[in-house]
């Protein structure tokens, strides 16, 4: 069951993302991330361990499945690198509002626009069973993976 919008599919896969906890730095008298940090995401349901997606019993792993699933982690990866520029431009006077500002950011990016890329691609490709969409958004996707300062999917802010 795909937990965006109740339709029953045989696979689903999100992603987790993770981001060391190390001290700030300071610069030009405001904190800022560390520069050392990196941002990790990978693929995970929420209920299995990461890098596992949730496969229906039953369900043939083919390989038009696999490439809809792919697509879903993808955008994690996609947004990740927005996220991490915003991250290393991120500025604060102090630890709570640095913490505020990265919950914030990352909530916005991770789950807000996430969920709106997510729910068009699978709004558009019928869950993967259209492959004219599929098609194209695979396409969209090729595009934005290739340029790591992409900040839109198909129209959409990452």
């Amino acid at each position: 069951m795909d937990p965006a919008d109740g339709h029953r599919v045989d696979a689903y896969t999100a992603f987790s993302w993770e981001l060391p906890d190390r001290p700030p730095q300071v610069i030009d008298g405001q904190l800022a991330l560390n520069q050392n940090n990196a941002l990790r995401i990978r693929p995970s349901d929420g209920a299995t361990p990461p890098g596992r997606p949730k496969v229906t019993r039953g369900t043939s792993q083919t390989d038009a499945l696999l490439a809809h699933e792919q697509f879903h982690y993808d955008v994690g990866f996609v947004i990740a690198r927005v996220v991490a520029r915003n991250l290393m431009a991120l500025r604060k006077p102090d630890r709570a509002s640095m913490i505020t500002a990265i919950r914030q950011l990352t909530h916005f990016h991770f789950r807000t626009r996430a969920s709106l890329i997510q729910s068009r691609y699978d709004a558009d490709s019928r869950h993967g069973t259209n492959s004219t969409y599929q098609r194209i958004w695979k396409q969209k996707m090729a595009n934005c993976l290739s340029n790591p300062r992409a900040t839109k999917l198909g129209g959409f802010w990452l």
